[in-house]
């Protein structure tokens, strides 16, 4: 495929359109956003390289989208290259990336989404690396996301991660409860939903990670509305959250869960059932039990049983304090959302 062709009208652009507008900053995000908004206004100067880093479904994509709906507005869209896994039938050449570097201009620049995944697929990990490689060697502004810090890339050459780490990386952390509510309320709003505060502490409550989950109920309790005339009660909600905090995963067993939270924290999966009190040993069981009780249909007396014959009492003030902290701790939420994504992602336990 030549650059003719892209520049007759097929071009590089994201598979779907978002807009500055209609993202919604937050304590957890601002930074990334007011610098893809700088970068926009500003190409190629002081944030170039701009790297967003965020866990699956916080909204780095929509805001690369939006950068490149931004700068299409005051640039040729023909010289803004955005790469993603989705179309790289398109740009995953050889022969047009050389046909690219005789084209490029000062005002070019190079979005990529999702370069962990890139770099992950044989087909297109070279080129994504030869993509980068030209735009650097032209001072060209670059903006990418990754679920993947920058320096954890191993198939990325160590020279290519030092360049990319001396622009601006910003990270994209899950939003504490307060910022959950806020998103939920102005989400409710644009979908015309009459959701209650209690609804939507209900909701921010059981709802601590994903901006996709959060939209996926709101679209359910908004179907029910619109096609089974339901009315928004809290039992609604409550089995709205149940369908998709629970779907498949209710397969997920508590022994599943103790090995995942064992493995993660570096600890043996004995230590969790075993009397140990010590911090290092606690707080990952706490986890564990948290997990179970949100993931399993276990009662406190048999997730009790489960971890060394301890009290309903002893479970209930573990998962406790785990809610408590997540409220402050975005290390924990992470932590906690790189734990369920591989628990869901496991074959079922019947």
């Amino acid at each position: 495929m030549s650059l003719s062709v892209i520049q007759g009208g097929l071009l590089l652009a994201p598979p779907r359109l978002f807009s500055f507008s209609s993202f919604h900053p937050n304590a957890s995000n601002r930074l990334a956003f007011a610098a893809a908004q700088a970068v926009c206004r500003s190409l190629a100067t002081a944030y170039n390289p701009l790297v967003i880093q965020a866990p699956v479904g916080l909204g780095k994509t929509h805001l690369l989208s939006a950068m490149y709906a931004e700068c299409s507005a005051s640039e040729d869209p023909s010289s803004l290259y955005f790469l993603s896994p989705e179309n790289s039938a398109l740009w995953a050449s050889q022969e047009l990336l050389s046909d690219i570097g005789s084209a490029l201009t000062p005002r070019s620049v190079l979005f990529i989404d999702d370069l962990h995944l890139l770099l992950s697929n044989p087909t297109t990990s070279s080129l994504a690396i030869d993509w980068l490689h030209l735009f650097l060697s032209r001072q060209q502004q670059i903006a990418l996301t990754s679920v993947k810090p920058v320096r954890s890339l191993s198939l990325l050459p160590e020279r290519l991660i030092s360049r990319l780490q001396w622009g601006l990386v910003v990270d994209i952390e899950l939003p504490p409860s307060a910022a959950r509510a806020d998103l939920l309320r102005k989400k409710a709003a644009e979908m015309n939903l009459p959701l209650s505060e209690e609804m939507i502490a209900r909701l921010a409550s059981s709802l601590h990670g994903c901006v996709r989950e959060m939209e996926s109920v709101l679209k359910k309790i908004a179907s029910h509305v619109a096609l089974l005339s339901s009315e928004i009660t809290p039992r609604l909600i409550d089995e709205i959250l149940s369908q998709v905090l629970r779907p498949a995963h209710t397969s997920v067993s508590m022994s599943q869960i103790a090995l995942q939270v064992a493995s993660y924290f570096h600890i043996g999966s004995d230590d969790l059932v075993s009397p140990s009190r010590v911090r290092s040993i606690s707080h990952p069981r706490h986890i564990a039990m948290y997990l179970c009780q949100r993931l399993t249909h276990s009662s406190l007396e048999e997730i009790g049983r489960f971890f060394g014959g301890r009290d309903h009492s002893t479970v209930k003030h573990g998962c406790d304090r785990i809610r408590i902290l997540l409220e402050s701790d975005s290390s924990l939420r992470n932590s906690l959302d790189s734990l369920q994504q591989k628990l869901f992602s496991l074959p079922s336990s019947s």
